[in-house]
């Protein structure tokens, strides 16, 4: 799953998987490094969306994460791993898009595959009784 926490529509969503073991971003429109980083941030958290947690939260979000007093934030951008709603390792390195999906790789177990919605597989079943009628 891919959430940018951008505005408080998503405060919610983020919430409730706070305890489920994440990759975050803490980031700041007005920082340069921020801005250069953002891109990489984009493809890998794309590319690794169906299998882990990519949760990117702009810096005047933070206050409504639920566990907010358990990360401490320095600088911006700021990238780790979150389990139990706490932060368990720090990304260290040249931010690009192999670096950031190596270390998401390395210190999370994927996410079990998401379900299709009920809509999904009624189709597929009045499909499949439709051609079971001819």
């Amino acid at each position: 799953m891919k959430i940018v926490l951008d505005n408080l529509n998503k405060v919610r969503l983020v919430n409730k998987i706070a305890n489920e073991p994440m990759c975050v971003l803490f980031y700041a429109d007005w920082c340069p490094h921020c801005v250069e980083m953002k891109p990489a941030w984009n493809e890998a958290a794309n590319k690794l969306k169906n299998l882990f947690n990519m949760i990117a939260v702009r810096h005047d979000f933070i206050s409504h994460l639920v566990n907010k007093n358990n990360y401490v934030i320095n600088g911006y951008p700021k990238i780790f791993i979150s389990n139990k709603g706490r932060e368990v390792v720090e990304f260290s390195g040249e931010r690009n898009v192999s670096n950031i999906m190596n270390f998401v790789k390395q210190n999370i177990k994927p996410v079990k595959k998401r379900k299709l919605s009920k809509k999904k597989s009624s189709r597929k079943s009045k499909k499949s009784k439709k051609s079971k009628k001819k």
